[in-house]
């Protein structure tokens, strides 16, 4: 398996008691890795036909490797949703929401991210 890293360059400096909208995805489709921050997108080719589980922690807010974990986010996070497809540009568009933010509800049948 390889490393895939995409850095959030295009978006600027991040500021203090600033909300932030951050969406994060894997395209297989297209072999592509992309992060969003208040939709300004950055995304990275990767060469691997498939991406490896492994035993080291999902961690939303902190790195480490292993069972080693630093470097702790010193701020809030409001809320995390979780899909398995990349969302188009319409439904990260949608969930912004021109900064606002929406909440994903699978009960509004008539929006994109619905």
């Amino acid at each position: 398996s390889e490393d895939i890293s995409v850095v959030a360059n295009s978006f600027g400096a991040i500021g203090t008691a600033t909300w932030y909208h951050a969406i994060g995805w894997v395209d297989s489709t297209n072999a592509l890795a992309g992060i969003s921050v208040n939709l300004a997108t950055n995304s990275s080719a990767y060469t691997s036909a498939a991406l490896v589980g492994g035993s080291a922690p999902f961690l939303i807010g902190a790195a480490g490797t292993g069972i080693v974990v630093t470097g702790f986010m010193n701020g809030s996070i409001d809320e995390t949703a979780f899909w398995n497809k990349a969302l188009t540009t319409q439904e990260r568009i949608d969930l912004f929401n021109s900064g606002s933010a929406n909440t994903y509800n699978q009960g509004v049948a008539l929006s994109g991210w619905g």
